[in-house]
């Protein structure tokens, strides 16, 4: 007996280790996986950061340069530059020296381009330079450095058919043929404007066309500009825009004192509002990267934003948005290939970029002296600007302008538009473009198939559930439960490419079946059950309990068979022999192959055994007393089910809905291959949609490293783990609350 109780003592003691072993690993697994957690969250953090650091500026170099500049530009390589100063010489400028105001080579110009002279430029196809004169005698000529020199080379003088000249500007832009080039030239006094164009490759050659317009201006003209393409020009005035058509001779005419504004409403044409807005007199205009927009500066220190809409069938102009300075802007300087901009008032100096009215940054500006110009560099990171007594080359930090909370989150007006929208257009074919990154199209697109896949999934899910639970017999819920969680282990992978590649273009060619079979199962389970129990009770007592869902299976097959022979009927009958036509010409609904109709269908049966498990296992978990108990009292299986079973099951069966939210949500590969990917906002069960976790797995191998566009899908992943966790949280205290709340039953 001694030795019994020794050998009772010692298992008693092992098992005692084995159980804080244990529970020593349990707890350690459990931190783990905390720790991991809360690892993906901090790094996910950690990336997204920057993306909300402010922009910054600070002074890297000042120097003494008393000259007064007409023209200052940036090499690609942002190391040297060119500077054209009104006393007729060109100076290259080393920019990365600590005196970049001494020039490494000077060139002076012939006599004709001293004196009153105007000066432009232009760098877009290739680099040309122009000086002229009061009376119309035109100077062209490009500049080569070379072995430390500058090497000018003038082409044949040109005499524009204009006198008084105020202005002019020029364009450039590449033919088809190599090395030759289309040069337009516009000119413009008080009250007219000249347009000359011709052939430039060695020499400017055959003049294309030459016109002259009288414009419409009140004041004389402050400000001109001619597009690169040389097929829209700008004038402006103290009171008026103008935007001209110098082939169709088409004028757009805007007056600042009487603005019309125009006022949207959801899904309805633009209106201009009866109070127009009155801007003060402008000062001067600056175009924005690409040329669509033009900022205007006024005498109160607004900067106004305009591009062209279509509206009542004609292109306009139109006021966009208005940014706000202290006082009167004495410059503006555009980034080269962003839309952001610095604005110079004399005293400060701010950033601004055009998706937000909001200035990014403002500091108080260093002794610059009167500004006369700007640029930034090709890369945006550094900012030189010339003043009448100082040069100052300043460090910009702004990786990411184009992120902010309206950008991310409200409605946008961008180029090109006809009104405010959200908008995922992360990149275009041009360099030069606005990042469209608005997470709401795609935050949308999630909840759009999850809504249509639990649409679908949640009735199947849980009707199957309390069936196989409630009433089917045991012998053959051992066959259908583990069958059906079996659906669980299938690839969605597999799913995705039977939806996109089998399924969406079955439901194209038989869009009245399946719309039809919508109506056609939920009657025909409804009229099966309603026969069933008008037979007699002989024939029903032949098929064993819990079998009798049986019956229905050839019922279902023979209405589906049904819906697709009348479906060529139908669609000539009612449809005109095209219903995806007759919806859009008709109805106005688009259709899309791959539509939200698709995902809900084949993410719902990845839904469905998740629901469904978790469901039934609630369900069949409930207490055999309480439903013993319930029959006994005289109440029906229905009722039994409806009050009793329900009710106690129903912290199971919220539970296994979220967790089907979940997943729905969280779904990558069924709608990257079954949705089209289109990030549009639009309920229409038709039309495609783009999901957060599609939009990563699509735009992630694309994206730079560290650029907006890549930290903005982190920014995703983020917001994607916030909807799970709040999910899961939610379900969680609802959860708890009817578990407490039916506890006693």
């Amino acid at each position: 007996m001694a030795s019994t109780g020794a050998e009772l003592l010692q298992g008693d003691r092992l098992r005692r280790i084995k159980d804080k072993l244990a529970t020593a690993c349990v707890t350690a697994g459990g931190m783990l996986v905390l720790c991991t957690l809360m690892l993906i969250f901090g790094y996910l953090l950690y990336v997204i950061a920057p993306l909300f650091r402010g922009a910054n500026i600070t002074l890297q170099q000042q120097v003494a340069a008393p000259m007064v500049v007409d023209y200052a530009s940036w090499d690609e390589n942002a190391k040297q530059g060119w500077v054209f100063n009104h006393q007729g010489e060109v100076m290259r400028v080393d920019l990365s020296a600590a005196h970049f105001a001494q020039p490494l080579a000077r060139a002076h110009l012939n006599q004709a381009a001293q004196g009153n002279r105007y000066f432009s430029a232009t760098e877009h196809a290739y680099p040309l330079y122009g000086y002229s004169d009061a009376q119309g005698e035109l100077q062209l000529f490009t500049l080569l450095w070379q072995n430390q020199k500058i090497e000018m080379r003038p082409l044949p003088k040109v005499q524009l058919p204009i006198s008084q000249l105020t202005h002019f500007t020029m364009a450039l832009r590449e033919t088809d043929v190599v090395h030759q080039f289309i040069l337009t030239v516009v000119a413009s006094n008080a009250t007219s404007l000249v347009v000359r164009s011709g052939l430039f490759d060695s020499e400017l050659d055959t003049v294309a066309w030459d016109s002259s317009l009288q414009m419409p201006l009140s004041d004389a003209p402050i400000g001109l500009h001619v597009n690169y393409t040389g097929e829209q020009i700008d004038v402006l005035s103290a009171d008026q825009l103008l935007r001209i058509d110098p082939h169709l001779k088409l004028i757009q005419q805007v007056s600042f004192a009487e603005v019309p504004k125009l006022l949207f409403a959801q899904n309805k044409p633009a209106q201009y509002s009866p109070t127009p807005v009155n801007l003060p007199p402008a000062i001067g205009m600056q175009l924005l990267a690409g040329e669509s927009s033009i900022l205007i500066r006024h005498q109160d220190g607004t900067i106004s934003q305009w591009f062209e809409l279509v509206h009542d069938g004609h292109r306009q102009l139109h006021l966009i948005r208005q940014f706000k300075m202290d006082a009167a802007v004495q410059g503006i300087v555009a980034e080269p290939y962003r839309k952001s901009f610095a604005a110079v008032d004399g005293k400060e100096l701010a950033l601004f970029y055009t998706t937000s009215p909001k200035a990014l940054m403002s500091t108080s500006l260093w002794d610059l002296g009167a500004f006369e110009q700007g640029v930034f560099s090709h890369n945006g990171q550094q900012l030189w600007l010339l003043g009448a007594q100082q040069w100052q080359l300043l460090s910009v930090y702004n990786p990411h302008p184009e992120i902010s909370f309206s950008a991310l989150w409200q409605e946008v007006w961008y180029e090109h538009y006809p009104k405010p929208d959200y908008v995922w257009q992360s990149t275009a074919a041009d360099d030069i473009y606005e990042p469209k990154i608005s997470l709401v199209p795609v935050i949308f697109g999630t909840l759009k198939a999850a809504f249509y896949a639990l649409l679908f999934a949640v009735p199947i899910a849980l009707a199957g559930a309390i069936y196989t639970a409630f009433y089917m017999s045991a012998p053959m819920r051992r066959v259908v439960k583990p069958a059906i969680e079996m659906m669980e282990a299938l690839p969605t992978v597999i799913l995705g490419f039977l939806a996109g590649l089998w399924l969406a273009p079955l439901i194209e060619r038989n869009l009245p079946a399946v719309l039809l079979l919508l109506v056609l199962f939920p009657l025909s389970v409804l009229v099966t059950g309603f026969l069933w129990h008008r037979l007699p009770s002989r024939w029903r007592n032949q098929m064993p309990s819990g079998l009798d869902a049986i019956v229905l299976l050839p019922v279902l097959i023979a209405v589906a068979a049904l819906a697709f022979a009348l479906s060529p009927w139908l669609e000539q009958l009612c449809f005109g022999g095209d219903m995806r036509v007759y919806l859009t010409d008709h109805w106005g609904i688009g259709f899309n192959q791959r539509n939200a109709l698709v995902v809900g269908i084949a993410m719902g049966f990845a839904v469905i055994p998740t629901i469904f498990t978790i469901a039934e296992d609630a369900i069949f978990s409930v207490p055999r007393h309480l439903v013993h108990g319930s029959l006994a009292l005289g109440a029906t299986p229905w009722q039994t089910l409806v009050r009793v079973v329900l009710l106690t099951a129903s912290p199971g069966i919220f539970s296994a809905v979220m967790m089907g939210l979940g997943r729905a949500v969280g779904e990558t590969m069924i709608v990257l291959m079954a949705t089209g990917n289109t990030p549009i906002m639009e309920w229409n069960v038709f039309e495609g949609l783009r999901t957060l976790s599609a939009n990563i797995a699509i735009e992630m191998p694309e994206s730079e490293v560290g650029s907006s566009h890549y930290r903005v899908l982190f920014l995703s992943a983020f917001v994607l783990f916030m909807f799970t966790f709040l999910f899961n949280t939610l379900a969680e205290l609802v959860r708890q609350h009817l578990r407490k709340k039916y506890s006693n039953m």
